[in-house]
């Protein structure tokens, strides 16, 4: 479900968002950058709802047709819509999403949009994939580990590569091809609410540099990374 969801925003709102950045048609761009605003909140609003009030996972084995869980989805969504709306009518937040001006997408674009993506893709898939193993495998000595890259993977429990496809690896890709058209649109887009796009590029990148540097260091120390360095550059006993 939660799969089918993300497909549903993507293709069916960031894509022809994306579409129309590149057309530079303001008019539509700007309805598309709310509506994908708006159903952003609605998903975070609904997540955290159901996990602080209701005290559930909306992805757990609950079916749809549940009619207690259909009731606490629906009155979750109708809440979450109606503070959305008090809350622009009192502040007038939509207006700073309106779209000024749409720059032509450049190769130069493309470069940096492509290169934003891949770094915070691979940020994700190394956080992520860290955690996978000492949630899998537990905390390993770098012992351990060269032995069991040693090993052949005939008789490995399948279970484990599903689990790495469809964690880290399927969480990375799904980074990857949803920055994409993200950056693309950010750094391309001036909004009334946002600095010039020049800005926003700038913004961004010290953001991802941070947020990345912290991350990585989170996952480093997550699997002992202290550890390898000693193993690997320590001189052998039997020079």
């Amino acid at each position: 479900m939660i799969y089918i969801s993300y497909f549903t925003i993507f293709v069916g709102v960031l894509l022809p968002l994306t579409f129309m950045v590149k057309k530079q048609n303001i008019i539509a761009s700007t309805w598309l950058v709310k509506l994908l605003f708006n159903l952003l909140i609605n998903v975070v609003g609904t997540l955290l709802t159901f996990k602080l009030v209701w005290q559930k996972a909306i992805f757990g084995p609950k079916s749809p047709f549940d009619l207690l869980f259909t009731v606490e989805f629906l009155v979750t969504v109708v809440v979450i819509e109606g503070i959305i709306l008090v809350v622009d009518h009192w502040l007038h937040l939509s207006k700073w999403l309106d779209v000024i001006s749409i720059d032509a997408i450049s190769a130069k674009a493309w470069v940096k949009s492509i290169l934003a993506s891949v770094i915070v893709a691979l940020t994700v898939f190394l956080t992520t994939a860290s955690y996978w193993t000492t949630d899998t495998f537990g905390l390993l000595n770098p012992e351990q580990i060269i032995y069991n890259l040693k090993q052949p993977m005939e008789g490995a429990d399948q279970s484990f590569l599903d689990s790495f496809l469809n964690g880290p690896l399927l969480l990375t890709l799904m980074t990857l091809v949803t920055l994409l058209p993200v950056f693309l649109v950010l750094f391309n887009t001036k909004f009334r609410g946002l600095p010039k796009p020049r800005i926003v590029r700038w913004s961004l990148a010290g953001l991802i540099a941070v947020t990345s540097v912290i991350s990585l260091s989170f996952a480093a120390n997550n699997i002992n990374i202290g550890g390898f360095y000693r193993y690997f550059t320590a001189s052998s006993t039997f020079i």
